[in-house]
Parts: structure tokens; sequence; C-alpha cells
């Protein structure tokens, strides 16, 4: 399928439907659920907000320990919104009381999203708490050994067509979509460089191609 693309790629780099079906084919990896951000809040109404990667609905709760504290959090009443009864529509956000939250004294959070172990402290004189995530881990993109060595693969004739066809925005977007997928950091300049050079030869979605600037900006964060 690649050998048949790529051919279609280098006898006419202008035709659209090839590239997208390149883009469709390389795809991406299911990303593992993971936890990007937690709040925890003594006032106005005590609660703990969490936000995944991706929606999930409460049976993925399954996966996911609390700890309040040295006790467990016993039968939580997670929901999408503070004050909405609890329901099984997926969501990235869950946020779940706290009534017996102690209001003038230290606590330690510990939630459990395997392999993620987190592990933050409420202090005595505050009144929230948070956790982040890192944008390596927020933005990164799952590869395997088997992905990687197709994209190096992928990459490497997009090179040497863009040598023959510098202009093509195709060919741009899909060089620096395979060096965004490899390594962000290591590539990063040379995405920079991608990104101006989409704005330079299609003026009209600039602002699509500032936001995949911005993106990879993240890394730098």
């Amino acid at each position: 399928e690649y050998e048949l693309v790529q051919n279609a790629f280098f006898t006419d780099p202008s035709d659209q439907s090839s590239w997208l079906y390149h883009r469709w084919l390389l795809g991406r990896e299911t990303c593992p659920l993971t936890i990007n951000a937690v709040v925890i809040t003594r006032t106005p109404a005590p609660s703990l907000t969490v936000t995944f990667n991706r929606s999930v609905g409460l049976s993925d709760f399954a996966h996911v320990s609390t700890r309040i504290g040295d006790a467990p959090l016993a039968e939580p009443l997670w929901s999408t919104s503070v004050g909405k009864p609890a329901n099984d529509k997926p969501a990235s956000m869950w946020v779940c009381p706290l009534d017996n939250l102690s209001t003038d004294k230290s606590v330690q959070i510990e939630l459990t999203c395997d392999p993620q172990c987190i592990t933050f402290t409420l202090e005595t004189e505050s009144q929230d708490a948070f956790w982040l995530s890192t944008a390596y881990e927020i933005c990164q993109s799952y590869n395997t050994v088997a992905t990687s060595t197709i994209l190096e693969s992928e990459l490497s004739s997009c090179e040497q067509l863009l040598e023959l066809e510098p202009q093509n925005k195709w060919c741009i977007l899909t060089t620096m979509l395979l060096r965004q997928s490899l390594d962000p950091v290591k590539h990063h300049e040379d995405i920079i460089k991608h990104c101006s050079a989409l704005i330079a030869v299609d003026p009209y979605r600039r602002g699509y191609y500032s936001d995949l600037c911005k993106y990879n900006l993240l890394w730098y964060i």
C-alpha cells in the first residue's frame, strides 16, 4: 500500500487524494487512558476535579483509584458537573464532591491510573491545590517501535520528493507531520520552517498552519 501511494506521489505530487490516503494509512496509535490534570478545592463546595486525555464513562473509573488522606475515597459520586447526578455519558472532565474534606488540615491526595501514580498535597493554609501533566505527556504520539520504523521510511521518501518539489504544499505538510509524530523536539526547527513555508505557498490556510506551529511550541513550555 505504501509503495503504491509513493508511486502516486512521484507521478503527480499535486494530486491530493494520494496524500489524504497516505495520511489515513499511517493513522495513529490509540493512546492509553491517562490523567491530564487534578484539582481539589475546599471552597465554595469541597470537590475533586479530574480531567483525562480523552472522554471516558463511569465504567472507566474502575481503572482509577483515589485516596484522600490515609483512606481510599469510599464510593465516590462522580459526575460531569458539580450538582448534577451521575450518568455514564462520556466526558473528559469529572467532578466528585468531598463533603468530609477537612477545612483546617493538610491533606494528601493520591490518584492511580495505571501506570500513572499522582500524589500532591493540599496545604493547611490553602483553599485549593492542583496537579498538571507536562506538555510532553499531554502531546506525545504513542508511537510503537514498528510504527516509528514505518514513519522513518515514509519521511525519507517525502524528503526526497521535497527536494524535487520544494513548493508542493502536500509534500511540505506531510513531511512536517511525520517529523512531528517521530520527535517534535528533535525536529523542532525544521517543523517551524515547514510551517512558514506552508503559509507562504498556501496563505488561505495560514490559520491552520499557525495552529500547527503553536502545537509544536507546547513542547517548550
